[in-house]
């Protein structure tokens, strides 16, 4: 059930929605859904702790290995599939962690500096409303409060739009980087569909092998029984005209 449940998830994918979203857990009904339908009496949370299984057990066994004999351990074609599908899922899994990470700062900085801007534009407003109410001040000193305060928005405005541009070339930058791992995730899936076809092609023709020798063999045999049933008829012959012949020979004794 392993490479089939890897499969499953492989082909879904669960990893590319956020952790904890309608969208995940909809993925992981959908992957139990399908098992169900190959006859696998399975739930979305049974799923999701088999995979989770799964992955720590490649985990640990590649680590453990690696570490003590300094070399990739030898796996079966199964293994080596299921271990590449559980990298690439992690991979994947990692790049969504670290995308929404990125998303999840981004807009907690656009707030904290819409805060700022509307703080000092209220912290300002109050100063002045203030000192208005309190004793008179000169002109001058108004104006350059104001002036202040323009500036002081002006400059967070500049800010703002700063931040909005770094965040949209981010943006346009994380989008390239999600088209490269597409490409690469669809060019290693490619090449993992082109070693399982190879493999399938060869245990085909190691079948048909099989069953050429197979039937070389059942051809050989009824050759050979063939032959037997030809010589013991030829030796039952040569029986029948030995006793034929005696039987004419005591006859003709008898007669004389």
């Amino acid at each position: 059930m392993s490479l089939i449940l890897c499969r499953e998830v492989d082909y879904v994918n669960p990893f590319k929605y956020k952790e904890r979203t309608k969208e995940r857990g909809k993925a992981w009904e959908d992957i139990a859904t399908n098992l169900r339908r190959h006859g696998y009496d399975v739930t979305k949370r049974s799923v999701r702790d088999k995979y989770k299984t799964i992955k720590e057990t490649v985990t640990k066994r590649n680590s453990k290995e690696l570490k003590e004999s300094g070399i990739a351990p030898e796996l079966t074609d199964e293994q080596m599939e299921v271990t590449q599908i559980i990298e690439d899922l992690v991979e994947v899994e990692k790049d969504t962690k670290e995308h929404h990470t990125e998303e999840d700062k981004k807009q907690v900085d656009g707030v904290e500096m819409r805060n700022r801007a509307l703080e000092s534009f209220t912290e300002t407003s109050k100063r002045i409303k203030s000192e208005k109410d309190g004793q008179p001040r000169k002109r001058r000193n108004t104006g350059n409060e104001a002036t202040d305060f323009l500036m002081r928005k002006l400059e967070l405005d500049q800010q703002m739009k700063e931040r909005e541009f770094q965040m949209q070339r981010e943006e346009v930058e994380r989008r390239q980087q999600d088209e490269d791992r597409r490409r690469e995730r669809e060019e290693r899936e490619e090449e993992r569909r082109q070693q399982r076809e190879e493999r399938e092609e060869e245990r085909r023709r190691h079948d048909e092998e099989r069953r050429r020798e197979k039937e070389e063999r059942e051809v050989e045999r009824r050759r050979r029984d063939e032959a037997e049933r030809e010589r013991k008829m030829e030796l039952f012959q040569q029986q029948l005209l030995q006793q034929n012949q005696l039987i004419m020979m005591m006859l003709k004794k008898e007669k004389e």
